[in-house]
């Protein structure tokens, strides 16, 4: 949620995440709530300093795969400082302290008179290392300066090779999908709705009649197929695929299989067996229309008609039989 500080007297540390970190590690962590603050309304000797979006003061050894997505906003007369949108002031003692593979993408705001205020963070003091691996969005957050990280703009934030390109764990740690997170990136064991599916590349997925699997290779490469993944399945024979899903019939196993056409394949829904109730014996060909699924029998003599508007429950609808 928001976090709103208000005093008469001082205001330091407040983010969004936590007002003060310290320790060893943080890692895949975030905060999307807005992050509000203001000191010296009644005037006197008072300061505000270290807010940011995601933490106000930072002295870990280590915060990586982290990000920030609310606006940082910071009010006082005559003395504020220390204000980002990921930190306020990165306070490290040791040269390998540091701050890597994190983002913000929050509006920096203030009123009244402010030093140190940045896009990503206000302020470094002592040995303590921000990357330039970390990034904050310089439309977005109106910050054309930070005291760490690099700036880029909303387009060049939601485009997955601008992390990439300089080693952030895509597939493993982040992901990226339009529908999450506004379309910037997301924290695949963290973030809701987080998936990942390299751009560009190109999968086949394989099966064999003698083989109880669905495998999938990567073939972005013809020259050099890759092994991604596979899935336990009934033998399939045939298979044909639509909008995101295979449907596989195995001849031998008299059956029709649902399987998600993904890089991690799931076995979705599965009908079988002989004659009634539904006639699979001798699954020969395999064509799919709108919601239903044309199956060719060969021991069962005809046709039969699978119901698939839910690949999770695949029901018979009817069929024609006889010689």
């Amino acid at each position: 949620g928001n976090i709103s500080a208000i005093a008469e007297g001082d205001v330091y540390s407040i983010g969004g995440f936590a007002g003060e970190t310290t320790g060893d590690l943080d890692s895949q962590c975030f905060a999307t709530g807005n992050v509000h603050a203001v000191a010296g309304i009644t005037g006197g000797w008072n300061m505000i300093w270290g807010i940011g979006g995601f933490a106000g003061y930072i002295d870990t050894q280590l915060t990586k795969d982290c990000y920030a997505r609310g606006n940082v906003h910071a009010e006082h007369p005559t003395d504020g400082s220390g204000i980002g949108g990921f930190v306020g002031s990165h306070n490290h003692i040791a040269a390998f302290d540091e701050i890597d593979n994190c983002y913000s993408t929050g509006a920096v705001t203030t009123v009244g008179v402010f030093t140190l205020v940045g896009g990503f963070c206000g302020e470094i003091n002592g040995a303590g290392v921000i990357t330039p691996e970390c990034f904050w969005d310089t439309e977005t957050s109106g910050m054309l300066v930070s005291a760490g990280g690099t700036g880029k703009t909303t387009a060049q934030m939601k485009t997955a090779s601008t992390f990439i390109a300089v080693g952030w764990s895509f597939g493993t740690v982040w992901g990226m999908t339009g529908a999450c997170n506004d379309g910037y990136a997301c924290l695949l064991n963290v973030t809701p709705g987080c998936t990942w599916t390299p751009p560009g590349t190109l999968f086949a997925f394989v099966a064999a009649p003698g083989e109880p699997a669905l495998t999938v290779i990567g073939v972005s490469d013809p020259t050099n197929p890759t092994y991604v993944a596979s899935v336990a399945t009934d033998k399939i024979s045939k298979l044909t695929g639509k909008e995101g899903i295979i449907y596989g019939i195995s001849l031998t196993d008299r059956s029709l299989s649902c399987i998600d056409a993904s890089i991690a394949p799931s076995v979705l829904g599965h009908i079988s067996g002989p004659g009634p109730p539904n006639y699979l014996d001798g699954a020969w060909e395999i064509a799919v229309r709108g919601n239903y699924c044309y199956i060719s029998l060969q021991n069962d003599d005809g046709l039969t008609i699978v119901n698939i508007s839910n690949p999770n429950n695949p029901i018979y609808a009817g069929g024609i039989y006889g010689a």
